[in-house]
Formats: C-alpha cells, sequence, structure tokens
C-alpha cells in the first residue's frame, strides 16, 4: 500500500508542473499579440473604452532659432485619445556671424563691427556708418630723374593714404650711340645706345654679318701710242679691294709718217719737213712756218708770180681811173704812194 501511495503522489507532482508550463506558454503568446497589434495599428486597446481608434497623422514642426518644434506624432479622429504623443524640440539659438569693423579711409565711409545669424539672417548687433575723415595734403617739392631713380614734378600729397597728385617723370639715361659697322669680310653690330653715366643699355645692338663684296667690273682699256692699256678686271666698289687684277698692256708706239717741206708764195705761208704719227695724229717733229715772201710790185703784176695786184677801169672823163680790185695783200697807203708816183688819178669809190 505505502508504494502506491508513493507512485501517486509522484504522479500528481509531474501533472501539476505540467500545468504551470500550459499557463506560462498561453500569457507569453497574448503578449505577443497585443505587442504586433500596437506595431501595425499604433493603438494600445483601451480595455476602459470600446472606441475603435482612427488614426490621425500629427506633422512635425521644425524648431527655429527662437522658437521650440515637435516630433511627429498621431491621435484618435474620434474620441481625440493620443495615439503617439509629439515630443518637443528645443529651440535652435542663433548661429552668429560676426561682421568685422570696415575702417573709414579718406574718401570711403567705414563700418563698425557687428553681429547676425546665418540662419534666421537676423541682425543681432546692428553695424553703424563711420564717416570718410578726408584726405591731410601736404607740398611735395620737385625731384629730377637719375639714371637709377624716377623724378617728380612738385604736387601734393596724402599723409594718410597714398593719394597724390604726383606727375612721374621716367628715368634719364645720358644715351650714346654705339655702332660697329659691318664690312665685307667682318661682321658688325646694329645701332645701339647705352648710359654714359651708369653704363645700362638702353638699345641693344643686334649681330649683323658680313656683307661680302660688291663687285664690279673693270672695263679694258685699249694702249694708244703714248698710252698703256689694261685688260679686263674687277673690284668691290664698298671696300676698295681688287677681286681680279687688270693686266697691264704695253704702249702701242708712234706710226711716223713725214710731212714734206712746203715753199712760201707771196701770199701763202711755207713750212719746214716734220712728220707726225699715222695712228693717232699726234705731231712727231712739229712743221714750223715760213712767212709770207710778199709781192714784188710792179704797178699791175707781181714780178716774182706774175700775178695782177691792180686793176683799173678807165672813167668816162678818159683822164682818171677807178680800182677795180686790189691783191689780197696789197696795203692801201703802198697802193696810194704807187698811183701818185705814176701821175695816174682815181676816184675814191672802190667797188
Amino acid at each position: 500500500m505505502a508504494n502506491q501511495r508513493r507512485k501517486q503522489e509522484n504522479i500528481n507532482k509531474r501533472q501539476g508542473k505540467g500545468t504551470v508550463r500550459v499557463l506560462s506558454v498561453s500569457v507569453l503568446f497574448v503578449l505577443m499579440v497585443v505587442t504586433l497589434a500596437v506595431t501595425l495599428t499604433g493603438c494600445i486597446p483601451d480595455t476602459s473604452s470600446s472606441c475603435n481608434h482612427v488614426k490621425v497623422f500629427d506633422q512635425s514642426v521644425s524648431a527655429t532659432c527662437t522658437s521650440t518644434g515637435l516630433t511627429a506624432g498621431s491621435h484618435c479622429g474620434k474620441c481625440g485619445a493620443v495615439i503617439v504623443a509629439q515630443q518637443e524640440i528645443a529651440a535652435l539659438g542663433h548661429d552668429v556671424v560676426v561682421a568685422e569693423e570696415v575702417p573709414a579711409t579718406c574718401v570711403d565711409n567705414g563700418f563698425t563691427g557687428g553681429s547676425y545669424c546665418s540662419r534666421c539672417d537676423e541682425i543681432i548687433e546692428e553695424q553703424t556708418i563711420v564717416d570718410a575723415f578726408g584726405h591731410d595734403l601736404e607740398f611735395v617739392e620737385a625731384k629730377e630723374p637719375t639714371c637709377t631713380e624716377i623724378g617728380w614734378e612738385e604736387h601734393e600729397a596724402c599723409t594718410k593714404c597714398d593719394y597724390s597728385t604726383r606727375v612721374e617723370i621716367p628715368i634719364r639715361h645720358d644715351e650714346v650711340v654705339d655702332e660697329m659697322t659691318a664690312t665685307c669680310l667682318e661682321a658688325g653690330l646694329s645701332e645701339g645706345k647705352h648710359c654714359s653715366i651708369c653704363g645700362e643699355i638702353t638699345v641693344p645692338q643686334t649681330s649683323i654679318g658680313a656683307l661680302g663684296h660688291n663687285i664690279v667690273v673693270d672695263e679694258a682699256k685699249d694702249p694708244t701710242c703714248t698710252e698703256q692699256g689694261l685688260e679686263e678686271g674687277s673690284h668691290c666698289d664698298r671696300c676698295g679691294e681688287v677681286v681680279v687684277p687688270q693686266t697691264t698692256i704695253p704702249e702701242l708706239g708712234h706710226i711716223e709718217v713725214v710731212d714734206p717741206a712746203v715753199d712760201p708764195t707771196c701770199d701763202q705761208l711755207g713750212w719746214t719737213e716734220g712728220s707726225h704719227c699715222e695712228r693717232c695724229n699726234d705731231p712727231i717733229i712739229p712743221q714750223q712756218s715760213i712767212p709770207v715772201l710778199g709781192h714784188i710790185f710792179n704797178v699791175e703784176t707781181c714780178d716774182r708770180c706774175g700775178g695782177h695786184v691792180l686793176e683799173f677801169t678807165l672813167n668816162k672823163d678818159k683822164q682818171s681811173y677807178t680800182l677795180a680790185s686790189i691783191g689780197e695783200d696789197l696795203v692801201y697807203g703802198i697802193l696810194t704812194t704807187l698811183i701818185l708816183f705814176h701821175g695816174l688819178s682815181f676816184s675814191d669809190k672802190f667797188e
């Protein structure tokens, strides 16, 4: 009997533990169903109300620099019950940007420092205008330029800024012309300039190649009786250098021809014997003139040449004559003497 009782107690204990396990599983299942319902519908089952909630979304409100915002939420459109409560979002506060001070100048206004919000553009600290203060001008004397420094005319300049009425005078060199002329055989340089004081080159020189000869033909020259000749050659008309020398051709010499003597006559000169060159016609032995012999007068004829010296025509009075012609070499005074000597009379009209 005792053994049966123990067996029955063990069976009862096992059955009691199984009942507890069944109840735990059932509660867990119910909790899972409720959680799933809340996730899908957003509604928490209201055991105290019989409302079937209609979910309405409450939009989020963005926070600003000075106002709070709200997160998104929801409520029931029927009963107004809050399904998902909206959470407050704190105001953002200003994103302050500092506006730097702008100093005033002689001609431009300036501004004090300030600040504003880069998010909403609200002015936090307003900037104020600072008026331009104008130039403080002083007189500046003129300065002459040098080889290395500019000069300027007299002018006014501001002591507070770089404003001035200055008119600059450029650097002034004492320029000297540099030139190296190219020749036929040697290179040269173009015209340039440099300063005689500081040596600075103001106009650079460029190289010029050798020019080369400018050849001109020297024409041949024939020899003459008394002068040498030359063969053709050439030279440079720029530098004068002989390129092809001219060879000398000896002079030809005269070809002598005798000029016979000529005896003088009553009215023609005579000539001594001489000679000349047949080629150039230059005299070799010059002929000397022999004076005219002159007539030997015998009234009308010459005793030497027999020529008529005077010819008369008898006038109408039969007592006087008119002189008709005179020999070329007869002098009028001699003629008159002859006529008077022979007692002849004649008219004073000559034809």
